[in-house]
């Protein structure tokens, strides 16, 4: 498999952001990835992801998602909303030195004008108890169009950094 994931678009922001835009999808792939790694916030936020066509966020109410949210130290749950303006990535993620968040995100059907736009998301972070927590479930934009890109933003205009990047899985 060496060679089955070709860089398409990254963003490493050195100083904190309120979003990270991550374009360059097309139809030369089916599939695409994105990694989050050392991913941190200002404040105790959480991570959303949008899909961006033209360059464009699309932000009105088009986003269904369902989410398991395993926490080691309490009950986990399973939440879900078919109206949404985004779809979480990361439950609350803060700025103390153990708090910090990896995802890996699988795209489908992104340059599919006659389909949604589907996203699987897997996240695992801790808190400042150090105590690990688990996201996983999908999600989709419910508008058949070809879209571009992804947009990250943290809820509550929160800042934040990380390393972003979008391969594209070769066919």
């Amino acid at each position: 498999m060496a060679g089955s994931l070709v860089l398409i678009d990254e963003d490493n922001p050195t100083s904190e952001v309120s979003s990270v835009t991550l374009t360059g999808i097309t139809s030369d792939f089916d599939v695409y990835k994105l990694l989050v790694s050392g991913y941190s916030h200002d404040t105790l936020q959480s991570l959303y992801i949008r899909v961006t066509n033209g360059g464009t966020v699309r932000d009105a109410a088009n986003y269904e998602y369902g989410h398991d949210y395993i926490k080691q130290d309490t009950t986990s749950t399973t939440f879900y909303d078919t109206s949404a303006t985004a779809i979480p990535v990361t439950t609350t993620v803060g700025n103390a030195a153990a708090d910090e968040g990896f995802a890996e995100i699988f795209l489908f059907n992104f340059s599919n004008s006659s389909e949604y736009s589907q996203i699987n998301v897997d996240s695992v972070y801790s808190n400042i108890t150090a105590v690990p927590y688990s996201l996983n479930g999908s999600g989709a934009y419910m508008v058949a169009e070809a879209n571009d890109g992804v947009h990250l933003f943290g809820n509550n205009s929160a800042i934040f950094t990380g390393s972003f990047k979008l391969y594209g899985l070769k066919k």
